[in-house]
Order: structure tokens, then sequence, then C-alpha cells
């Protein structure tokens, strides 16, 4: 008879992270957000998206194209966060009869002008010229390609909701549609920030063989063979920690500024 003792095996409480350890809490609040921002995206925004592609198209025919132009091309487009309708078209008028034309048809269905500028293609200076107009949140635009242009068209109209920065109020326009967005690259620069600082901590103030033991805690590694050495799994995580501390900085910094944008305008 054997008198071997069979002894239960019992893992080391070191070679485990508990189950709601600080990571596990970071995916978890990560993963929310995600879920949040999509969850924004097409429950709030894409309904606004269909309602504004039925009022734009709406818009869009109410306004008489110039008498003497072909249409080349229509199309009726929307996202989550924006809607389009647009057009191009070809008639040999001349630009200021284009311009004075649309002008007077978009005033009388209670567009206002917001200014006008000129445009080029990859810098070159084609003769191209864009005149605005905001509606409440929809904006429209009218480009007239340019006497040296070849685009196959002459002038392009379209009407759209979420992709300019135009409203008739003081403050907002499609820029406080980004909100979700804001919170999102700062909750991921915050996350970026925080684990580049925790290994960053163990990275500086641990020799090699400490940091080794950490990093099998950290990422619940039992077995020590690895192809990676220690120096080099080391000098990579401090040079990592330094970058991702910076990296995770600017993402918490684009948020925070296009959130104060969002809110407070300019």
């Amino acid at each position: 008879m054997s008198n071997t003792n069979h002894h239960r095996y019992e893992p080391k409480t070191e070679e485990f992270l508990p189950l709601l350890n600080w990571r596990t809490i970071s995916g978890l609040i990560l993963l929310v957000i995600f879920a949040v921002f999509f969850g924004y995206d097409f429950i709030v925004q894409s309904p606004k998206a269909k309602v504004a592609q039925s009022e734009l198209e709406i818009e869009f025919k109410s306004v008489e194209s110039l008498p003497s132009s072909s249409l080349v091309r229509y199309s009726s487009s929307r996202k989550t966060s924006n809607a389009l309708v647009d057009a191009t078209y070809l008639t040999d008028a001349k630009p200021a009869d284009i311009f004075m034309h649309y002008d007077e048809q978009l005033k009388q269905h209670g567009w206002q002008s917001f200014g006008a500028s000129g445009i080029t293609d990859w810098g070159r200076d084609l003769g191209g010229k864009s005149a605005y107009y905001c509606k409440g949140e929809y904006s429209a635009q009218l480009q007239y390609a340019g006497q040296q242009a070849n685009y196959g068209w002459t002038y392009a109209f379209s009407v759209s909701w979420g992709l300019e920065d135009c409203t008739t109020e003081e403050k907002g326009g499609w820029v406080k549609q980004t909100i979700p967005v804001s919170l999102f690259f700062m909750a991921f620069g915050i996350f970026f920030t925080v684990n580049a600082m925790d290994i960053g901590k163990n990275a500086w103030t641990k020799d090699e063989i400490e940091y080794r033991k950490w990093i099998r805690w950290r990422n619940r590694i039992k077995s020590e063979n690895n192809f990676i050495s220690r120096r080099y799994s080391l000098w990579n995580d401090r040079i990592f920690s330094i970058v991702g501390f910076i990296m995770g900085l600017f993402a918490v910094w684009v948020g925070a500024f296009s959130l104060w944008r969002n809110i407070f305008g300019g």
C-alpha cells in the first residue's frame, strides 16, 4: 500500500488577479462608453437624420433650378449624423445669372445668405465660387465649377444637415451633434493615460526580475517561458509608458477642447 499523500494543488494568490481589478473595471467602463456612443448614434441621431433627409428633399424641390440648365446627377443620402441632397447641372448661363437666380429662389423660401467664397481644386484656381445659405439647422450651398473646370457639370446645388457649421441661432449648429464623440475621446484618453501611468510606475521603479513578476501577475501568466527577454520587456514598456501617457493626454485635450466648443461655441 502506498503512503503517498495526495494534496490538492492550490495556486499562489499572486499568480492571479482578483476578478474585479482595475483593468476589468476600466474595460467595462470603456465598453459602456462604446455602447452609449453607438446607442445614441443609432437610437437618437438616426431618426433625426431620416427626418432631416425627408425635409431636405422637400426644401430642395421647392427651389427651382435654372430654366436653361439640364440635370446631370441627383442624389439623396444620409448617415446617422448627417443628411445630404445634391445635384449637378449643365448650362451656358453666366455665373452672375446662376447666383442671382438661386439667391432669389432661396430667399423666397426663407433661406438667409451667409456669404460667398472662392474655391480652388488642389490649390488650382479654376475660377470657381461658392455661396452659402442657412435655414435653421439646414445649410445650402451653390457652387460654380469655374470657367477652366472640366468636371462634366457647370454648377452644383446642395442642401444638407450636419455637414456644415450653419445655423441662424447665435450658438450651436452641427457641432453640437458631436458631443458623444468628444466624451468618447476624453474617456479613451483617460483610459489610455491611466494604463500608461500604471505601467510606467512599475517599469521605472522595478528591476527586470521584479517587473517580469509584476507583468505575470497583471496579465494572469503562469509560465515564465517567453521568447521576449526581461530586458526587452522592461525597456519596451518604459518607452510605451511615456508615449502612451502623451497620447492619452492628447486625446483628453482633443475631447475637452471639442466639448468646450460644443457647449460654448467659438
